[in-house]
């Protein structure tokens, strides 16, 4: 349960307005008010969850890169290496 005090003034506009948004009277309207912050709080931690997700899959695929790139000079030098030691071709042929 929650209690919260109100002027007069705030009361009578509250009263006024809670059938607007399908409440039953003013303490429904409180409910419906504090659901709704709620649930515009929750998309939040969606996108925080979402975005360490993202942040992972980066990760990820920066060691797949370091990985391929590694791969990659290890054959050009093997390619170098082998290219070096075979004959070349004489001209007259």
């Amino acid at each position: 349960m929650i209690s919260i005090r109100l002027s007069e003034e705030e009361y009578k506009s509250l009263k006024s307005c809670y059938g607007k948004y399908g409440a039953r009277n003013v303490s429904d309207l409180a409910r419906l008010a504090l659901k709704r912050i709620l649930e515009v709080s929750a998309p939040e931690d969606q996108v925080e969850r979402r975005l360490i997700a993202l942040a992972l899959r980066v990760q990820e695929l920066e060691l797949q890169m370091v990985t391929l790139l590694e791969w990659q000079v290890k054959s050009l030098a093997a390619g170098y290496a082998s290219a070096e030691s075979s004959p070349l071709p004489s001209q007259g042929s």
